[in-house]
């Protein structure tokens, strides 16, 4: 499964229109436009746009089964982190890696 959380750290003024990465940009495709981790549960990947911050995330579906309530509320928190003055982008990765362990 491929999942992305893409965030605007502009939080003024009227709501934006928040694009994804095209299929050709994700990291399975441009991995070296990318900062990630991975484990045997998940990959996790980071990118700072110009205007926007993203964070990718690859997972066997199995993995969903046993850690959903865990991986959404690891969204939760991952979107505060990302919208803010500082995108910590290894806090990002690693809560959610954290998140997928059995």
């Amino acid at each position: 499964m491929i999942w992305e959380l893409a965030v605007s750290p502009n939080l003024m003024g009227p709501k934006p229109s928040l694009e994804l990465s095209p299929w050709e940009n994700l990291p399975h495709a441009n991995p070296s436009a990318w900062e990630g981790e991975s484990n045997e549960h998940c990959g996790v990947y980071t990118f700072r746009g110009e205007k926007y911050r993203y964070l990718t995330i690859y997972h066997d579906p199995s993995v969903w089964e046993t850690s959903s309530k865990k991986m959404l509320k690891a969204w939760g928190s991952i979107v505060a982190v990302m919208q803010g003055g500082n995108f910590m982008k290894q806090k990002c990765r690693e809560t959610f890696i954290n998140a997928t362990k059995g």
